[in-house]
């Protein structure tokens, strides 16, 4: 099943009831789908109870904090798997002079295209960023030709949203663009600090980034690669579709912050963002990949994806969209519905939605199979490329959707 972050912006606490996780906050409580999400992001003042502890670890869900800023602060991780030689290697790679300067120009030659791919699908010919050669004898020379890149890329975004001469402001930013892009920047360092440690890898060792005491050094490595997809492509969709008005920030002094409904609204069109497929084109073949899979994990589809290698990297696995609607007996519904909300969304009664790939269609389908009568219940599952393909409508009272974003 295809799962994305859940986003909180209000203070409260997750806790454990009945075996299931809520959010319980001021006036509200929710049940978290845990099913459906992959991590927790808190954006705001937000404890967690033992009973809710228990739960995420044992569903491997890290849980990432910030502060109401956006800065990232921490995490809780339950990760007791042993990662020695993996460990070792990184560390190898990082001392290894050679292969560290090797390890960062590719980060920063990911940098150079993401923005020129972003560049032109606004309909801009990125001339100077592209002219920059990315290359040094040291990793700090590297660095200089990631801040030159950065230089360009900022002038081009300006011209591509209608802001002449835009500049980078930071601690604080000074204006709306740049909170949004300040935000941004924390949420996606979350996402690839997260992506990491699932991945095995040791936060702390990056390579473009030097290892420091004071703040791990691979996720911004990762994030770097992927700002330009992530936090320019969603800011410039918002801004050009009339997303955010005035009273979405705040300013205090010459600091311009996001206010908490702002906040909601970015994280849910970064959602949409995370959800699309990038078409890459190489000379044999048109691939295509997603925008986001936990900088590793799973992701929506626009369309099923070719196989094939790209770059060296294994092509994504195909996933299909499924529409899965049940009439069994009364005495086997919990069970048929239990097992279903924990591959897909749970739309109304008995229908349920979401992407499978072919291995847990099968893994799906043998676990109903064990729970049904054949004779007198029947589950039917419509298959379909992608959950654009078809428009969805209701009379009455709109069916219940899974809203990552609390």
């Amino acid at each position: 099943m295809v799962k994305y972050p859940l986003f909180i912006t209000q203070h409260g606490k997750l806790e454990r009831e009945r075996g299931s996780l809520f959010f319980v906050g001021h006036l509200v409580k929710r049940q978290i789908p845990l099913g459906q999400i992959n991590e927790i992001h808190c954006l705001a003042r937000v404890s967690l109870t033992s009973g809710a502890i228990d739960l995420l670890s044992e569903r491997g869900i890290p849980v990432h904090f910030y502060t109401t800023r956006g800065d990232y602060k921490g995490s809780f991780i339950n990760d007791a798997s042993p990662r020695g030689k993996l460990h070792l290697a990184q560390a190898e790679h990082y001392l290894d002079p050679e292969k560290r300067l090797h390890l960062a120009r590719e980060i920063v030659k990911g940098v150079q295209n993401t923005m020129a791919f972003t560049l032109s699908r606004w309909g801009i010919n990125p001339v100077k960023l592209n002219s920059v050669n990315v290359d040094g004898n040291s990793v700090d020379e590297i660095m200089g030709k990631e801040a030159e890149l950065w230089t360009h890329y900022y002038r081009y975004f300006g011209e591509a949203i209608g802001v002449d001469d835009f500049k980078r402001t930071r601690r604080p930013p000074e204006d709306e663009v740049n909170a949004l892009i300040s935000y941004a920047n924390a949420v996606v360092y979350g996402l690839a600090f997260s992506s990491a440690v699932k991945a095995g890898l040791d936060p702390s060792i990056g390579y473009l980034h030097s290892v420091s005491d004071r703040r791990h050094s691979l996720p911004p490595d990762l994030a770097d690669v992927f700002k330009p997809l992530y936090v320019f492509s969603t800011i410039k969709t918002a801004l050009d579709e009339g997303l955010f008005k005035r009273s979405d920030f705040s300013k205090k002094g010459d600091a311009v912050y996001l206010s908490r409904e702002g906040k909601k609204k970015f994280l849910s069109a970064l959602t949409d963002t995370l959800r699309r497929t990038v078409y890459y084109k190489t000379l044999e073949e048109e691939h295509e990949l997603p925008v986001y899979d936990g900088l590793r994990g799973q992701t929506a589809q626009e369309a099923p994806p070719r196989k094939g290698r790209i770059q060296g990297l294994q092509a994504v696995v195909e996933m299909r969209y499924y529409i899965v609607v049940y009439d069994v007996n009364e005495k086997r519904v919990e069970k048929v519905h239990k097992t279903l909300r924990s591959y897909l969304q749970w739309r109304q009664n008995s229908v349920f939605e979401g992407y499978l790939s072919e291995n847990e269609l099968a893994e799906l389908k043998r676990k109903l199979n064990s729970i049904i009568n054949e004779e007198e219940d029947s589950i039917l599952f419509y298959s379909l490329p992608s959950d654009r393909v078809f428009r969805a409508f209701h009379l009455g009272k709109p069916p219940d959707r899974f809203e990552n974003v609390i």
